[in-house]
C-alpha cells in the first residue's frame, strides 16, 4: 500500500474518477476537502475544522456556500457513484449473487428551522430529528450504500409544505430505479418497518426477485386454507416442533403458507432457545425450497446495513451536519456516502491486489486508520516547516490549524 502522500494522492485520484466531471476545478477542490476531511474525521467535524487540514487552503464560508448554494447535483453525483458500484460488481464471480438490503437509521437534531425534522424511533426512545431510509447493495466483496431518502413524517412534512410517503413507499422507489442485471440472482431483505402488501408484490410479482422480511406477530397468513395470525400459528406448533436451525442459538421451523393473493411462499418461526412464544420472530419469503435454517441463515445478513450505518455515523461523521435547508442534507449525506464507497471500493482492490495470503485482509477501518495518520503527518511537517521560516511557534501553529 502507498504511504503518505502518494497514497492520499491516489484516493483523491479515486474519488475524483468516481463523480465530479461534470463540476467545476473550485467545486472539486470543495469536494474533496469535505470528503477527505469526513475520511480523516478531523476534529471538531465541521466545516470549519475541515477548512483548517493541511493542504487544504480552503476557507469555511467557502465550504458552506459549497455545501448549500453551489450549483451542482446531488442526484448526478449519485448516479456516478452508481455507475462505480455496478463496475465493480461486474468484476465479482459470476455466481456471487446480489442482496439489497433497506433499513433505516436517525441523526438526533433539533430546532424548528430545520426542514425535513420529525419524531423519530432512535435507540429505543422517541427523538426529533432526521431519518435516512438506505438502500445497500451487497454482491460478493461489494458492500456499499446504493442510494437513500429522507423520510419526513406526515404530519411535519404537511406543516412544512414537503409531500408525503412511506417508508415501503420510498423503498419501492429505490427498489425500481434498480437496474436489472442479467444472469445475477436478486434477494431484497428487510425488517417489519417495510413488510407491506403493496412492497411484497412489487418484488416478488413484478420484479420476480427473492425476498426474506421480517415479519410482525399480528399479520396474517393462510395456512391449510385458513387465516391465521403469526403468533397464533406458533402458539399451535407442539414443543417437538421446534428444533435447533443451526444459526447462533436459534431455534424454530418452517411452514409453507400463502402471504397474499398471488404470493405463495414460507413462514419461518425463530426464537432463542428457551425463551417461550413472546420472544418469536417470524421470517417470510417467496423461497418454499430453501430450509429454516437456509432462510434464517439468509435474513442475517441485513446485519450488513447495521454495520453501514455504525460505520457511516462513528467513522465518517453522518450525524455531524447543521444544514437547516434539505438540499444541504441531501448534499451532506451523498458525501458521506461517497466517502465510504470509496473507501470500500479501494480495500476491494487492494485485497485484490494481495497475493500474500498470511497478511490480513484491508478494512474500511485499517484505510480510515491510514489516511488519517497521513494527515496527521501532514499537518506535523507543516508545523515544522512554517517554524523553520519563522522561528515562531505561535504562528506556526495557528496557520497549520493546530491548537497551541
Amino acid at each position: 500500500m502507498p504511504s503518505d502522500e502518494a497514497w492520499t494522492q491516489q484516493l483523491e485520484d479515486v474519488i475524483q474518477g468516481l463523480v465530479g466531471r461534470g463540476m467545476s476545478r473550485p467545486q472539486r477542490r470543495n469536494l474533496w476537502s469535505v470528503v477527505s476531511g469526513r475520511m480523516g474525521m478531523l476534529e471538531p467535524p465541521t466545516l470549519t475544522g475541515l477548512a483548517s487540514q493541511p493542504g487544504v487552503h480552503r476557507h469555511a464560508s467557502s465550504l458552506k456556500r459549497f455545501m448549500t448554494h453551489s450549483r451542482w447535483d446531488d442526484r448526478q453525483v449519485q448516479a456516478e457513484l452508481q455507475q462505480a458500484v455496478l463496475d465493480a460488481i461486474a468484476c465479482q464471480p459470476a455466481e456471487a449473487p446480489i442482496q439489497l438490503i433497506i433499513d433505516d437509521t436517525s441523526t438526533v437534531k433539533y430546532g424548528p428551522h430545520m426542514e425535513g425534522i420529525g419524531q423519530h424511533y432512535c435507540n429505543g426512545r422517541i427523538r426529533w430529528g432526521h431519518c435516512k431510509v438506505t438502500l445497500c447493495v451487497v454482491c460478493g466483496e461489494v458492500k456499499v450504500p446504493w442510494d437513500f431518502r429522507v423520510y419526513v413524517p406526515e404530519t411535519p412534512a404537511l406543516a412544512q409544505g414537503l409531500s408525503f410517503a412511506s417508508k415501503p413507499a420510498l423503498a419501492q422507489e429505490m427498489l425500481a430505479a434498480f437496474p436489472e442485471l442479467p444472469g445475477r440472482k436478486v434477494c431484497v431483505l428487510f425488517d417489519t418497518g417495510y413488510c407491506s402488501k403493496a412492497l411484497l408484490k412489487y418484488v416478488c410479482l413484478e420484479r420476480k426477485w427473492d425476498v426474506v422480511a421480517r415479519m410482525e406477530c399480528h399479520r396474517t397468513v393462510r395456512h391449510w386454507g385458513r387465516k391465521l395470525p403469526g403468533k397464533e400459528v406458533a402458539a399451535r406448533r407442539p414443543a417437538s416442533w421446534w428444533q435447533p436451525l443451526g444459526v447462533d442459538d436459534f431455534e424454530g421451523g418452517g411452514l409453507k403458507v400463502t402471504l397474499w393473493r398471488g404470493i405463495r411462499g414460507q413462514l419461518v418461526m425463530t426464537r432463542r432457545d428457551g425463551e417461550g412464544l413472546e420472544a418469536v420472530h417470524f421470517l417470510v419469503t417467496n423461497r418454499r425450497d430453501l430450509s429454516a435454517p437456509q432462510v434464517a441463515k439468509l435474513y442475517g445478513q441485513r446485519w450488513y446495513i447495521e454495520t453501514y450505518h455504525r460505520d457511516a455515523k462513528q467513522l465518517l461523521g453522518l450525524a455531524h451536519y447543521q444544514r437547516r435547508p434539505l438540499r444541504g442534507l441531501r448534499r451532506h449525506w451523498t458525501l458521506v456516502d461517497l466517502a465510504y464507497t470509496a473507501l470500500r471500493l479501494q480495500a476491494c482492490r487492494d485485497n485484490h491486489l494481495q497475493t500474500d495470503a498470511s497478511r490480513p485482509k484491508v478494512t474500511l477501518g485499517s484505510l480510515r486508520q491510514q489516511f488519517r495518520l497521513t494527515l496527521e503527518q501532514k499537518r506535523l511537517r507543516a508545523v515544522i516547516e512554517i517554524y523553520r521560516a519563522t522561528e515562531d511557534y505561535q504562528q506556526a501553529y495557528q496557520v497549520a490549524g493546530c491548537a497551541t
